[in-house]
């Protein structure tokens, strides 16, 4: 069986593969768009007992020279994922070391929650509504009333508060 990465996921035409076929590309770079999907496609090839013939560099699984060949990218690929997994892990170390916190913002915060379970308490405006006036979504907003249950409900300390008229 022939195949490209313009052909489509790899992972689709694994799931294809039986014992026996075998899986002919032109270059390595064609097993997978990352390093990580190459190791998993030669070690799906191994497990599977199907074959994997590399056109470019003249290297079929079948033959020793070529089981060695990708024995010798699967260590290689293994070993660049795990240095760049352990680069990023020290690279956030060291962010917040300098007091930097990645992911996103929170939507809300806690005075927010507040200011929406006073509206709430009053009962005169639905969840939804409460959610549109602080421009977020209504499952937002109540993952967030879950999230800080004891966050007393004080209003009138906030500006800005809903008022009938709105």
């Amino acid at each position: 069986m022939r195949y490209s990465l313009n052909d489509g996921p790899i992972e689709e035409l694994i799931s294809l593969l039986k014992m026996g076929d075998e899986l002919v590309v032109q270059r390595v770079e064609d097993l997978g768009l990352t390093m990580k999907q190459v190791a998993r496609t030669i070690d799906a090839a191994r497990a599977g007992m199907w074959n994997i013939q590399i056109q470019e560099a003249g290297v079929c699984s079948q033959t020793k020279d070529g089981f060695s060949y990708l024995e010798g990218f699967l260590a290689a690929a293994r070993f660049h994922h795990h240095v760049q997994s352990r680069r990023s892990k020290e690279g956030i170390e060291q962010a917040r070391k300098r007091g930097r916190k990645g992911g996103r913002p929170p939507s809300m915060s806690k005075a927010d929650v507040m200011r929406a379970k006073e509206i709430l308490l009053d009962q005169r405006f639905s969840v939804g509504e409460v959610a549109a006036q602080m421009q977020v979504s209504k499952a937002t907003l109540e993952r967030y009333l879950v999230l800080y249950p004891d966050a007393p409900a004080q209003a009138s300390l906030i500006p800005g508060m809903l008022s009938n008229d709105d």
